[in-house]
């Protein structure tokens, strides 16, 4: 007995894996999204050293956080971005992309490429369920 056959008449045959097979996909690509940018700062990624421009606070649903904007130059040209947590006039490492310098963050952040790859080791068996399924009861529809 499958999801299908437990949840009846509530929903269309085949409708579970067919959401399988749509989260499998949503999966794949989210964790194609994740390390691609991580891999492109690994490849591409300079340093350079940042100042903190202003700073204030953002109310949150349970406690005020500080957004801080800062600012680099590259080659005579003034680039900027923003973090958390950090006061007016302080320095810090950033990271950018060289051809794209305005595509930056803070050093050693948002370290997305090991949730990439755990997204994509979690898909690849659903987007194989999902396809199996999918033609097994595509299968049952048309005999």
């Amino acid at each position: 007995m499958d999801l299908d056959d437990e949840l009846g008449d509530q929903l269309p045959a085949g409708c579970n894996s067919i959401v399988i097979f749509v989260v499998a996909v949503i999966l794949v690509v989210s964790s194609i999204v994740f390390g691609i940018r991580d891999i492109q700062f690994k490849m591409a990624g300079k340093t350079a050293s940042a100042t903190v421009t202003s700073s204030w606070e953002r109310p949150t649903d349970d406690k005020m956080i500080r957004i801080s904007d800062y600012e680099f130059e590259i080659d005579g040209r003034t680039y900027s971005g923003q973090t958390e947590g950090l006061s007016t006039d302080q320095t810090l490492t950033v990271e950018y992309l060289a051809n794209s310098p305005s595509t930056n963050r803070v050093a050693g952040t948002q370290d997305w490429y090991p949730l990439g790859l755990t997204l994509l080791l979690v898909s690849i068996p659903m987007f194989i369920v999902g396809t199996f399924l999918f033609r097994r009861n595509t299968d049952l529809l048309t005999d």
